[in-house]
């Protein structure tokens, strides 16, 4: 209706700038409602001389609900398993009467599938894992994404055919790659005249990464975050740390670069106005 599309722009003054914003606020709001072909223009219209009305045209197209979605190459995760991964959903049975969730899809949300896809592969212990993501009005159909920030949703020569459609269909195809584990995990201090406060196995115990299970890329960083932590508890307030990866086919050496810095040690502690309570008590 009028008023809810309204609901969905900021009221007040609109310049040209202002006017191009609320039409593509309006076709995102269509395209997440399924009407994925869905175009908005806009224009002038003076009225007097302090006052223009702002006219949207709408061509909201069809609905689009997505009748599949289908995950083709996977070996290693069940695709029951990587569909409660994206936010791209079937069309629920329900739906008609307002039960259930998804249904409609964007190619702006299927790149983002892609994305989910990848980095879920990685944290399983599976990088380089590759994704690419097709959509189609029908299962037969499938046409490859459009390019990303492109101002088409579908190529000019297959929206007659988009026109016609009443349904989505979305596959992923996955390249798999090897899974990789952690095979060895060294920790070396990059000053000769001071070692580590700690030995590698209470270190490796600190570590969520552990020997023998996959490895996943992307907790790397908050490994290091981790040592740094460990570092600082023995007084290494200063102290760096740097992962070094040897990878080879599927497998995966850790070496931890530390720089521990100079040890800050806790001097004397005064404490003053313990009038009741003993120095040793506190």
């Amino acid at each position: 209706s009028d008023a809810g599309l309204r609901n969905e722009l900021d009221q007040g003054v609109y310049d040209d700038v202002a006017a191009g914003e609320a039409a593509a606020t309006l076709e995102k709001s269509y395209r997440e409602r399924g009407h994925m072909l869905a175009k908005v223009t806009w224009r002038r219209q003076r009225l007097d001389e302090s006052a223009d009305r702002i006219i949207f045209t709408i061509d909201e197209g069809p609905v689009l609900k997505v009748r599949g979605v289908r995950f083709v190459g996977n070996q290693m995760i069940s695709s029951s398993t990587l569909q409660d991964e994206i936010r791209t959903k079937e069309f629920p049975f329900l739906g008609a009467i307002g039960l259930g969730q998804g249904g409609f899809a964007t190619p702006r949300q299927v790149e983002l599938d892609v994305q989910t896809l990848i980095e879920h592969y990685e944290s399983l212990g599976y990088p380089g894992t590759k994704v690419m993501a097709e959509m189609g009005p029908a299962s037969d159909q499938m046409r490859p994404l459009p390019a990303s920030g492109g101002k088409t949703v579908v190529p000019a020569e297959d929206e007659p055919l988009w026109r016609k459609a009443n349904a989505l269909y979305v596959r992923f195809t996955i390249q798999e790659a090897p899974l990789v584990r952690v095979v060895d995990m060294r920790f070396l201090s990059l000053d000769p005249n001071t070692p580590l406060p700690r030995d590698a196995a209470f270190m490796r115990r600190c570590m969520r990464t552990v020997v023998g299970a996959p490895y996943p890329p992307s907790p790397i960083q908050r490994a290091e975050t981790r040592l740094k932590r460990l570092m600082g508890d023995e007084g290494f307030l200063h102290a760096t740390v740097e992962a070094k990866i040897e990878r080879q086919g599927d497998q995966v050496r850790l070496t931890w670069d530390i720089t521990p810095g100079k040890q800050t040690r806790v001097g004397s502690v005064f404490i003053r106005g313990n009038f009741q309570t003993s120095d040793d008590t506190i």
